[in-house]
């Protein structure tokens, strides 16, 4: 849903952030294979699980196991700085450019 939308934007930024970048595509194809991973065995769990303890119990497993997912994330990236650097403005970049040109131009 809306949810899951975000997550491939955020595990790239995150894994652009803190992996080195000799290490980003391992990086990158363990989180790629873990997701593949979760999708293939999703199914067949929860319809273990449904028919074992009926379809509800399902999603209550599932939002505590993401519940218990957020908090490790929560707790794990705690110590990680994610601030991005300052990003120029494109305006003034560009200002500055037409103004080498005109110097340059003109001396």
């Amino acid at each position: 849903g809306l949810a899951t939308g975000a997550i491939r934007p955020v595990t790239s930024s995150i894994l652009t952030r803190i992996v080195a970048e000799e290490d980003r595509g391992k990086a990158f194809g363990i989180a790629t294979s873990a997701t593949a991973f979760g999708w293939a065995l999703g199914p067949m769990i929860g319809a273990y699980l449904g028919a074992t303890w009926g379809f509800r119990s399902v999603f209550f497993i599932t939002a505590a196991f993401f519940t218990l997912v957020s908090l490790w994330t929560w707790r794990a990236m705690a110590s990680i700085d994610l601030a991005e650097e300052a990003r120029r403005d494109w305006r003034a970049v560009v200002r500055q450019r037409l103004a080498y040109r005109r110097e340059r131009n003109n001396g």
